[in-house]
């Protein structure tokens, strides 16, 4: 959950949200597009797997309508 200050002032909408535990992207073997609360549980099971570095997780943050 995002803190007030998290959502005042000087702040946007980003509809895509990148894996920024990605080091190499050359070395990503798989790309996962999910969803909001699902993202939670998709990374869970990454670091359980140990596989953080070739697998990266995608947050779509909007559905519809797409522009």
């Amino acid at each position: 959950m995002s803190s007030y200050e998290d959502i005042v002032g000087n702040t946007k909408f980003i509809p895509l949200l990148d894996d920024n535990t990605i080091k190499e992207a050359s070395k990503v073997k798989k790309v996962v597009f999910c969803t909001g609360q699902v993202w939670l549980d998709v990374n869970e099971r990454r670091e359980k797997l140990g596989i953080h570095n070739d697998v990266a997780i995608i947050r779509v943050e909007q559905l519809a309508p797409l522009d």
